[in-house]
């Protein structure tokens, strides 16, 4: 009876932790590049089935209004709007791509891209966008401007970069936890975490 009762409470814990890393599903980023150089975003939250939206102009985050949604050709296709406007914006979604019908007809691309962010000393916050695999971009806080990264060297699971114009390496190792580890030059670590 004792080895059951343990059975059973091991068996609660782990459905509680499941329950716990489900409820705490990350959102993921998707990202449109405008041609005026500015960046929209929309954010899709799993574990409530909804979108939010912002941009690099007004980074204050917006939740979509679900209205409906239907599968189309086999693509999942969800109408949405803005709370207190009647617009209807329809997204297509395939893949790790994201299409978006605005209410004019025009259309936009939204393409998946994890962001990472390491905190420094001084109030300093530097950032990694990966927009898809063997690409990385950085930037930080005192900085917006977006630098692409060189791959030079080393393996898919720890790519080595370089700063376009700059003969400095740095090695990026994929952790278990989902954080990136960035060996600098200097032989100092620091690590680059999921940023929502």
């Amino acid at each position: 009876m004792k080895t059951i009762t343990n059975l059973l409470f091991i068996l609660c814990l782990m459905a509680i932790t499941f329950g716990q890393s489900y409820a705490q599903a990350p959102a993921m980023r998707m990202v449109t590049k405008n041609t005026n150089g500015t960046e929209e975003y929309l954010y899709y939250h799993p574990q409530g089935d909804y979108y939010v939206y912002s941009s690099s102009t007004r980074p204050k985050r917006i939740k979509l209004t679900n209205v409906r949604e239907s599968i189309i050709n086999g693509l999942k296709t969800k109408v949405v709007k803005f709370p207190g406007n009647n617009a209807l914006y329809k997204l297509v979604i395939g893949g790790s791509n994201l299409t978006c019908i605005n209410p004019n007809g025009s259309r936009q691309e939204f393409i998946l891209e994890e962001k990472m962010a390491s905190k420094g000393k001084n109030g300093l916050i530097e950032y990694l966008y990966i927009p898809g695999p063997g690409v990385f971009y950085y930037n930080n806080n005192r900085n917006r401007r977006k630098i692409e990264l060189k791959i030079v060297g080393g393996s898919q699971a720890a790519p080595v970069v370089q700063f376009p114009g700059s003969p400095k390496r740095y090695t990026l190792t994929y952790v278990i936890d989902g954080s990136i580890m960035c060996k600098n030059p200097d032989g100092s670590v620091q690590y680059f975490k999921k940023d929502y």
